[in-house]
């Protein structure tokens, strides 16, 4: 299958199946090797459409709507409105092409190889690189972390091997994220306000400071690596973020202090919150032919499930099976896949 551009001539593998987790996009039944190359394809086929001046479209990719020719003399009268240099016709129109970069942002992320995502330098070396803790200790940790599913850092962190500061610094370190001191730091309510208290309990994140030149919302944030949840941030508060690091106790402190986060509220979180990821699915004992259908198969169902707003999507792979789950509202879903022998 060809990219949907015309100006492109890339070609879709055989072997893609048309889910999130592949390279490009698919819109209305066309398949397009990035969402910058469906654009441009959307405003050939206006062109070819109208001959008119695609600038003065409603920015919404799926309405047709034109600028007013007296624009500024019908602007006063709220016929359509200019965001970030974009002309809208409707609020719901600004709404939904909101809502589609949000979309297409997380699908970009999502579709990366996993390799692409993994770290240059791992967590372990750094330490080791810093003399904060030594091979035995790692390996201790390692074997801890497989047996609870925790992190590294926070398996080195439970065991007694590192501090709270130890952590934050390596993580500052690998992520290439600056450092706060909230104790410093004087929070003004126009700005926390921007994250209501269930989002800065979800996130694990405290508005700091708008930088209005910029356009940009500078965010204390425990977690560097939850890289989707920072851009469900952008699209929640309309700013660029910047994200800074702080230990996990200051952060909850903040939150505290500025949202009436109760203990017992962290507390609950932690033992039912989980962390959004697709993670690596590993060949254990499926052959490769049989790897690629399980995969085919679980990626239309979170295809779908996408979609439709799901989230928290988690894979592994157990013997002979991939199993995976997502949350859709309140309701936690689970499916298995099996290569039945024979079929």
């Amino acid at each position: 299958m060809k990219c949907g551009y015309d100006n492109c001539d890339k070609v879709r593998k055989e072997s893609a199946t048309g889910s999130v987790m592949d390279h490009g996009i698919m819109r209305n039944g066309v398949w397009y090797c990035s969402h910058v190359h469906y654009e441009e394809q959307v405003k050939v086929d206006w062109h070819k459409k109208s001959n008119i001046d695609y600038k003065r479209k409603c920015r919404n990719l799926n309405c047709f709507n034109m600028k007013p020719v007296h624009f500024w003399e019908k602007l006063k009268k709220g016929e359509g409105f200019e965001k970030n240099g974009y002309w809208y016709c409707s609020t719901e129109c600004y709404e939904a092409d909101v809502k589609r970069e949000w979309h297409d942002e997380r699908e970009r992320y999502i579709s990366l190889k996993f390799k692409d995502r993994i770290r240059k330098i791992k967590f372990g070396a750094l330490l080791l690189q810093a003399d904060v803790i030594t091979p035995e200790q790692l390996e201790d940790a390692l074997e801890h972390s497989k047996r609870t599913k925790r992190r590294i850092g926070e398996s080195l962190l439970e065991l007694g091997f590192i501090s709270e500061e130890h952590l934050t610094g390596i993580l500052s370190k690998q992520e290439g994220i600056p450092k706060i001191d909230l104790d410093r730091a004087t929070l003004k309510p126009e700005v926390t306000n921007l994250l209501n208290k269930e989002q800065a309990k979800k996130y694990m994140a405290l508005p700091i400071e708008v930088l209005k030149r910029t356009n940009t919302l500078i965010l204390a944030i425990a977690d560097p690596s939850n890289k989707l949840g920072l851009i469900d941030l952008k699209y929640i508060t309309g700013y660029s973020i910047e994200p800074f690091i702080v230990p996990e106790s200051s952060l909850k402190s903040a939150l505290r202090r500025y949202y009436n986060i109760t203990d017992e509220e962290f507390d609950k979180m932690s033992r039912s919150a989980k962390k959004e990821s697709v993670t690596e699915i590993k060949e254990k004992k499926l052959t490769k032919d049989d790897l690629g259908e399980l995969k085919s198969a679980v990626n239309s169902i979170l295809s779908g499930a996408k979609a439709k707003g799901a989230g928290d999507f988690d894979l592994s792979v157990v013997g002979d099976s991939i199993k995976g789950s997502f949350k859709y509202g309140d309701v936690i879903c689970e499916v298995s896949f099996t290569k039945i022998k024979g079929g």
